[in-house]
């Protein structure tokens, strides 16, 4: 194809040098063969085809609603040191409970019954740990960023601390709860969850004055994360265990 293009266009020259065909006509054969040879074959055409839609693909930018979700979470760093807080104050709590119970239970129990209900304990306070992590994580996304969200370690912790101080409190007067009207206990739990957010505002304020205390306080809620490490994987056995039980 080429080989006759370049025969044609010597014809065409030799024909102007005899003045038997104008210029004009052979600019246009000249061309022809060129833009023939810059024509992109099919195979061509369907990769850069390809290209441009993997390339529209790689630019493509993530759902709204997903990005909005992942600017309302903490950082994933920060996540871990509160968790082991929330981990430390249940597990002290629901292991207290149970070696209250232990003599008795040691009375009428086998060994293998009382490890079954350590196993059933280990396996709710996971569960209960989770949970609290979980309200943590929704308060830390509606609530203002400096209240909770942009210092999640220190804040949350500072959170669980007030909260199991103040269910401690509720556990020494709990007979008091029996006697309540479902009004006044639904009017005392509003209240408590208006103090929990008030004590989130006031410790950011303090935090921000104090930032030797914040420090105090990341650096003591990093250090319980050897509790998150022993308890998670002894829960997690739990819960294997309580699974296996319940099957066979």
């Amino acid at each position: 194809m080429p080989t006759k293009s370049l025969a044609s266009i010597e014809e065409r020259l030799t024909a102007v040098t005899t003045n038997k065909e104008p210029p004009v006509a052979m600019l246009s054969d000249i061309a022809q063969p060129q833009a023939a040879l810059s024509a992109k074959t099919p195979s061509q055409a369907a990769l850069s085809d390809k290209a441009q839609s993997q390339a529209a693909l790689s630019s493509k930018p993530q759902p709204k609603g997903l990005a909005t979700i992942k600017t309302r979470l903490p950082e994933a760093s920060q996540i871990l040191p509160a968790f082991s807080v929330i981990v430390f104050v249940v597990y002290t709590w629901s292991l207290y409970r149970m070696f209250f119970q232990l003599p008795s239970w040691l009375g009428y129990l086998s060994l293998t019954n009382v490890l079954s209900l350590t196993a059933y304990v280990l396996m709710f306070a996971l569960f209960e740990s989770l949970f609290l992590l979980g309200i943590l994580l929704v308060s830390g996304a509606l609530l203002p960023k400096s209240w909770l969200r942009k210092d999640f370690t220190v804040q949350g912790s500072t959170l669980t601390g007030v909260a199991a101080f103040g269910a401690y409190l509720v556990q020494r007067k709990v007979g008091l709860l029996y006697k309540l009207s479902p009004e006044q206990l639904l009017l005392n739990i509003l209240l408590s969850l208006l103090g929990l957010i008030l004590t989130l505002a006031i410790s950011a304020f303090i935090y921000s004055k104090l930032p030797r205390l914040q420090g105090w306080v990341r650096s003591l809620a990093e250090r319980m994360t050897v509790f998150a490490y022993i308890y998670i994987p002894l829960s997690i056995l739990s819960l294997v265990v309580v699974i296996l039980r319940n099957l066979f």
